[in-house]
């Protein structure tokens, strides 16, 4: 196991501090707070993206805090000083890992086949070209139709690969 260069109070407030920041477009998107929402999207994105960063800052501090490993490395079933992980670490971290998945699936998703026109833009930057324009909907729709598949497939294959080590 390889030691994480970062110290579980660290974990913690960055964790911390993502998930402030994931409070911010569900409070907003619940109403509880104002600020300007763009029309014609749904609350439930506003509160899908904001757990993405609520559950996000979660995975940092289970993964590093607690368990002192992710979940997906070799040896997920030993922690920080060797000491074993327990089962409800490495489901907590096993759950995460997939709401994240979903939920970058289901905007991905939303963006693709919702209903509602959606406005696009493209831009290039090379070192030698800078270009920006109007996107086309329909290739915006199809990339972020193939994002919501991959995240869909990526999602998964985590919780297949995963699942085997639940049971150690």
């Amino acid at each position: 196991m390889k030691d994480s260069a970062l110290s579980p109070r660290a974990a913690v407030t960055i964790g911390l501090i993502f998930m402030a920041l994931g409070a911010l477009p569900i409070l907003a998107a619940t109403r509880v707070i104002h600020l300007p929402l763009s029309s014609g999207i749904p609350g439930w994105i506003g509160v899908a993206a904001g757990l993405t960063f609520v559950l996000g800052g979660a995975m940092v501090i289970v993964g590093y805090a607690i368990a002192g490993v992710e979940i997906d490395d070799p040896d997920a079933d030993v922690g920080r000083y060797e000491i074993a992980v327990p089962f409800g670490v490495r489901l907590a971290q096993y759950v995460l890992g997939i709401a994240v998945y979903a939920l970058f699936a289901a905007i991905a998703a939303w963006v693709a086949f919702g209903r509602g026109a959606r406005g696009f833009s493209t831009t290039i930057t090379l070192p030698w070209l800078a270009r920006h324009g109007l996107g086309n909907e329909w290739i915006g729709r199809a990339a972020f139709g193939l994002g919501a598949v991959g995240c869909a497939a990526a999602g998964i294959a985590m919780a297949v690969k995963n699942f085997r080590k639940l049971k150690h």
